[in-house]
């Protein structure tokens, strides 16, 4: 007779009835832990919804409001302008949103008030996209140097962007709009301009017209009216031809800095604070295998161009220099910090190096870093195979 599964489970053993009841709970029990992992996985960090620290807010509002009228000044400089971005990253990982938001919106406003609307539309376009591509490669878990990249590329566009504007408000390039406002500004100045005019002439970037003698001009006496006006042009046109070049380079390095400060100081903010957020550390930092040849013969290449075609060539030689000093002028910077870390040095040996290379001797920086890249001397390359560094620029992290 057929037995219910009831009865035939009754007359089994104690033990083996609770082997049988673990072995039925196991698969529910486990489908719990994924259930829990995945939701673990699934929570994302929000930068926006930070906690702030009121304190560093308060002081952060108080300082941007100090540093806001000359920076806004400095915005049209390339140089500068991309480091704006930079420090509303930094206050965003270090201190919180509210700070990163207060201190963009009074430069805006002192822009505003500084050139008009149309300042205020550029420093937004500075600053806005920046801070939200930043936040979107949070979201997305996206590692370092992809980031890095991303937000560099869209503050060039954002430069751009705002080169483009001007352009179109003053019915020239940004350039020779530039060179007419220090034209309007020099003249202005009057006699208080011959020191400047001499000081140029002395270091041997100007002639000096027919007549004048800069002993005199040196004792105290003024310049006459045709020879300012000669010597103000000759160096507003060598200015104008510098800045054909300096433009686009200071863009373009500029943006690259600024994408890997940004946001080496945000994840290293979000770090402090206790979020698990990817950062490798600088002294990681190194090109992959190959990549310095690759870079060493475009740059041969297009020098090489540049003298034969030095007129469509030019600008893009020496943009592609300053590239290729940036990158491997930070490279150099990571090989001397790896060399302090192995040696016990704190981060303020680190920091200090930093901003001597990246910034101050960077020449000397890029030289350090090709021959990092040739030869290793560091042994670092050996230390961080990539078969198991997790710091791996090509690396999901």
């Amino acid at each position: 007779m057929y037995k219910s599964r009831k009865t035939r489970y009754n007359k089994l053993s104690a033990p083996f009835r609770a082997r049988a009841v673990i072995s039925f709970a196991r698969p529910f029990r486990a489908h719990v832990c994924i259930f829990k992992e995945n939701i673990v996985e699934k929570m994302t960090l929000s930068p926006l919804r930070l906690k702030n620290r009121w304190g560093l807010t308060a002081l952060s509002v108080a300082l941007c409001l100090l540093l806001a009228p000359p920076a806004a000044m400095c915005m049209m400089l390339p140089q500068v302008g991309a480091l704006i971005p930079a420090i509303a990253l930094m206050l965003l990982g270090y201190v919180g949103p509210v700070s990163a938001c207060a201190c963009s919106a009074i430069l805006m406003g002192v822009c505003g008030a500084v050139y008009g609307g149309y300042g205020a539309i550029f420093a937004a376009l500075l600053m806005l996209p920046v801070l939200a591509a930043a936040v979107f490669t949070l979201r997305r878990e996206i590692a370092f140097f992809p980031s890095a990249g991303l937000c560099a590329g869209v503050l060039f566009a954002s430069m751009g962007a705002m080169m483009l504007g001007v352009s179109l408000a003053t019915g020239s390039d940004v350039v020779t709009a530039l060179t007419e406002a220090l034209r309007g500004v020099y003249e202005g100045l009057g006699d208080l301009l011959d020191p400047l005019l001499v000081l140029i002439a002395q270091a041997g970037a100007l002639a000096l017209p027919e007549g004048v003698s800069l002993d005199a001009v040196a004792q105290g006496a003024h310049l006459p009216p045709q020879a300012r006006e000669e010597m103000l042009s000759s160096m507003l046109y060598v200015l104008n031809v510098g800045l054909r070049y300096e433009m686009p380079m200071q863009m373009t390095t500029g943006a690259m800095l600024s994408g890997l400060l940004g946001q080496a100081m945000l994840r290293r903010g979000l770090r402090r604070r206790g979020e698990p957020v990817a950062y490798p550390p600088l002294r990681t930092w190194m090109l992959p295998k190959g990549w310095g040849r690759v870079l060493g013969i475009t740059y041969a290449a297009l020098y090489l161009l540049s003298m034969l075609l030095p007129e469509r060539m030019g600008v893009m030689a020496y943009v592609f220099g300053g590239v290729f000093t940036v990158i491997f002028a930070v490279q150099g910077v990571a090989a001397v910090c790896y060399l302090l870390h192995s040696r016990g040095r704190g981060r303020g040996w680190q920091a200090a190096v930093f901003v001597l290379g990246a910034l101050l001797l960077r020449s000397v920086a890029m030289f350090v870093g090709i021959a990092d890249q040739a030869f290793d001397f560091t042994h670092r390359r050996e230390a961080l195979a990539e078969g198991s560094n997790p710091y791996d620029p090509r690396a999901r992290m």
